[in-house]
């Protein structure tokens, strides 16, 4: 099977989980769409946020939308992925702007107003490879063993037990290391947003 076939395939099925939980609230739908999305969406707001706790605050709040909004999903509009990253993007952008003591749903009309144009479109590509590269230049400064976990975590998206067996490790060691690998990427990303770096 090819690379655009299985991703087809995943898009399908998240699109399948999401209207189920929009139509039926089908937990084990939303169960799904949860483990799928918990760590990608984390990794996607430390990256803009530079700090853990916050990051993971914006994760939970951002799926928690996803069972909320769930019925104005359309599918039309864009891809499961497309949908809550721009739900998480709103809400890193909400934080970072007005420091919000508490989170504020997003409506599918703010999420839907008008189709974004292809400039738009490719000044977020650009931001988005220069934030890759700044992400990628401080994962490379990290110790080895950290930086081989939060590649395989992060880049290569294995689970916790898959890098274990990987890596011919237990468990624990693996999310020690990626601990304080991300405590590091987060003083330095914050460092780096002050301007000390």
């Amino acid at each position: 099977m090819t690379v655009s076939a299985s991703q087809d395939d995943l898009n399908r099925r998240l699109a399948q989980a999401m209207t189920r939980v929009a139509n039926h609230r089908d937990k084990q739908a939303y169960a799904e769409l949860f483990r799928h999305f918990a760590g990608r969406v984390h990794a996607f707001c430390f990256t803009r946020l530079g700090d853990d706790q916050t990051a993971r605050e914006v994760t939970q709040d951002t799926l928690l939308a996803v069972w909320q909004k769930a019925a104005s999903f359309d599918l039309d509009k864009g891809n499961v992925s497309t949908w809550i990253y721009t739900i998480a993007r709103n809400r890193c952008f909400d934080l970072g702007r007005q420091k919000l003591s508490r989170p504020t749903l997003v409506s599918a009309d703010e999420l839907y107003l008008e189709p974004t144009p292809v400039e738009d479109e490719c000044d977020l590509q650009i931001q988005g490879e220069a934030e890759k590269r700044r992400l990628n230049e401080l994962i490379a400064r990290l110790p080895e063993n950290q930086r081989q976990v939060v590649s395989l975590v992060y880049l290569k998206e294995m689970s916790h037990q898959a890098v274990a067996e990987h890596l011919n490790l237990p468990v624990g060691t693996v999310k020690s290391r990626l601990r304080l690998a991300m405590e590091k990427l987060s003083m330095r990303l914050t460092k780096g947003a002050l301007g000390y770096e």
